[in-house]
């Protein structure tokens, strides 16, 4: 600013000089007065370049110290925070290693709870199947003792209770039995006798027109009920014959007149002990008790055993019926139901014929339920709701 000030205050007075001079003393006047301006220009320049390197040699470094300082203060405070966060970083990295030993500790201890755990359950369940199989054998033994032995003096504290239960079991298996003995599908394994099947849905009155698989389970069912009729039906000729040529047709007849004549003694002597009122019941149910262990088992002579001829015929009977109406087409099948037969005769046998005759009071024959008979729930087991069933039908 004062060099830009010297400078228009030389223009001013150049201009007045130069107008009041000659030519050439105007020149010269010029040239002089152009160096003094030179000179002080320098004069000028020198000072301002004197301040601006003092400036720079005092106040910079101060300035720059002072960013150094701030620089270096931040940076200070950066290396702490830095090195808190690694000490908190370590002690985070410290807390979650314990976790995670902590953590496999823990799920080792639970596989090992598991895996115990599951031993316990297999040992429990292994204990109970051979506890049922100990409580099974202790009652067959106990009803057999029971049976042989009795009490003789009081009917009701016999084991009528143990052979009514049994009596629901066995009938249950016989019938699961006589459902596998019966079976008519798949097709791949048996052929249905289409006829046949036919005549006997007629003969229990199943005319309704149905698809395949409802027909394959009515004739399923009415297998079941065909074959127990007739194998009855047979029992009951065997046990009419006039010629008793059997123990068992000889020890039924006996026993029927025994207490008949017992019966009419009670009755037509007088007395009022127990014994005399008891023992035809308790005598009847001891004989079938005997009677159902032990009758139509196989034949023990000094040849050897042979299966009883009657249980043989009945196998027979059942095999040749089942024939009339389906053919296996497995050959090791057709064994299994041959097998089969033999056992279903022994056993319809046993229910029917002496275990039914071995109650304190004698259950009544089998019941047979015609088609389109109201359904009961009491009486029957099928595909119906026992609470909702007042219109269903048996078909």
């Amino acid at each position: 600013m004062q060099l830009q000030r010297m400078l228009h205050h030389k223009d001013d007075v150049n201009m007045q000089t130069q107008n009041s001079l000659p030519s050439a003393q105007r020149e010269k006047a010029h040239i002089c007065d152009n160096d003094d301006l030179i000179n002080k220009i320098m004069g000028i320049l020198h000072r301002n370049t004197d301040n601006t390197i003092k400036e720079i040699t005092t106040v910079l470094p101060l300035r720059n110290k002072e960013q150094t300082d701030e620089m270096q203060r931040k940076n200070k405070e950066f290396e702490e925070q830095a090195y808190e966060m690694r000490r908190k970083n370590k002690v985070l990295e410290k807390q979650i290693n314990e976790m995670q030993s902590k953590n496999q500790k823990l799920q080792k201890q639970i596989n090992e709870m598991q895996n115990k755990n599951k031993e316990l359950e297999n040992q429990l369940e292994k204990y109970k199947r051979e506890a049922l199989k100990t409580i099974e054998r202790l009652t067959r033994e106990a009803s057999k003792y029971q049976a042989e032995l009795g009490r003789t003096m009081n009917v009701r504290l016999s084991n009528d209770f143990n052979n009514s239960c049994q009596l629901r079991e066995d009938i249950k298996t016989l019938k699961k039995n006589l459902e596998t003995f019966s079976v008519v599908k798949p097709i791949k394994e048996f052929h249905i006798i289409r006829d046949n099947a036919d005549r006997l849905l007629k003969l229990y009155n199943c005319t309704k027109p149905v698809d395949d698989g409802h027909y394959k389970l009515l004739l399923h069912a009415a297998l079941q009920k065909f074959i127990l009729k007739s194998t009855i039906n047979h029992i009951n000729q065997y046990f009419s014959r006039l010629n008793h040529s059997e123990l068992e047709q000889k020890i039924g007849e006996n026993t029927k007149t025994l207490l008949n004549n017992m019966d009419s003694f009670a009755k037509s002597r007088k007395g009022n002990d127990n014994i005399t009122q008891n023992l035809p019941v308790r005598f009847r149910q001891q004989i079938y008790n005997v009677l159902s262990n032990s009758g139509f088992t196989s034949i023990v002579s000094p040849k050897g055993t042979a299966k009883h001829p009657f249980i043989s015929e009945l196998q027979e009977l059942l095999i040749a019926t089942m024939s009339d109406f389906r053919i296996v087409k497995d050959p090791n099948k057709e064994k299994i139901f041959k097998d089969m037969a033999a056992k279903l005769s022994l056993d319809i046998i046993r229910i029917f014929f002496f275990d039914l005759k071995a109650q304190e009071q004698i259950a009544d024959p089998p019941a047979w339920f015609d088609c389109n008979a109201r359904v009961n729930p009491d009486l029957m087991e099928g595909a119906f709701d026992p609470d909702n069933c007042q219109d269903e039908v048996v078909q």
